[in-house]
């Protein structure tokens, strides 16, 4: 195809690979007729409503992915920062619940951030009943904020980071949702 006779002369010529400019990449496959961008499909705030709504309290393992919903959806976080969080970056206020959260994108670069779970609308409630399930079952009260949870029981070992990039395909897949693998970290981002 073109693009590998391009990058055979732009590696003749400079002895460099074209992948190593990703923007150019990205500027030839759009040339490209049978290129289709790879795009998160976000949740509508409908689906939100519905995934909020749903009683997951007879099914743990739910409960929890609906608690990182939440989480992700409110605070736009990536995967790997839902899975550092702590309970003690957790704390009640008036409206909610507060997270404090220390993120890093890139170059060692990192800021403080905080995030209100809202009372309204039910959200906060959602991650209180998942913690206070997690501490009946670990008696644990500090350390991960999500806690693995294999057969109906929580333990005390934190939650994977690849059971966390599983979250929003399920939602969707509960949801019924055409094309569930469209649906990752990115669909509670956007």
């Amino acid at each position: 195809t073109g693009y590998f006779q391009l990058n055979s002369i732009y590696n003749l010529k400079f002895g460099k690979q074209l992948k190593a400019m990703p923007r150019i990449v990205s500027l030839l496959k759009s040339f490209s007729s049978n290129y289709k961008r790879k795009c998160a499909t976000p949740f509508t705030a409908e689906e939100v409503k519905k995934i909020v709504s749903e009683d997951f309290s007879t099914n743990k393992k739910m409960l929890l992915f609906q608690a990182i919903f939440v989480i992700g959806y409110f605070g736009g976080f990536r995967s790997i920062e839902i899975k550092n969080l702590k309970k003690q970056d957790l704390e009640e206020h008036d409206d909610g619940l507060l997270v404090q959260f220390t993120g890093a994108k890139q170059r060692h670069e990192s800021k403080e951030s905080h995030i209100l779970i809202p009372n309204q609308g039910g959200f906060a409630g959602i991650l209180r009943s998942y913690l206070q399930y997690v501490k009946e079952d670990t008696s644990a009260t500090r350390g991960f904020l999500f806690h693995a949870c294999p057969k109906e029981k929580f333990h005390k070992l934190p939650l994977g980071i690849q059971q966390i990039y599983k979250v929003p395909k399920v939602m969707a897949e509960h949801l019924g949702l055409k094309h569930p693998e469209r649906y990752t970290g990115h669909s509670l981002r956007r």
